[in-house]
């Protein structure tokens, strides 16, 4: 018995994992507020205070922390979904 709850346990692991890696990170979205609000990426980083790598790994559909995420909406005045996409 404990050993099915275990191999449940490690398959269930294993989908969450898989399907976290199928996911794409598209931020189109916060690049074309940057331009709406005729900001640039040096404005963002200090509004939000986030670092060069952060908008890096926006630039390169990368995953970012949801503190990274909120500061950026909270610099933006903006909502999570306006800045990015998330696809399966």
């Amino acid at each position: 018995m404990r050993e099915n709850k275990l191999c449940d346990i490690i398959n269930q692991n294993r989908y969450i994992e898989k399907r976290r890696q199928s996911m794409k990170y598209n931020y189109d979205k916060l690049w074309k507020i940057l331009i709406d609000k005729k900001m640039i990426k040096k404005d963002l980083m200090h509004e939000a205070s986030i670092t060069l790598s952060t908008i890096e790994k926006k630039r390169k559909q990368q995953n970012a922390s949801l503190e990274v995420l909120s500061r950026i909406c909270k610099a933006l005045k903006c909502d999570i979904g306006d800045i990015l996409e998330i696809k399966y």
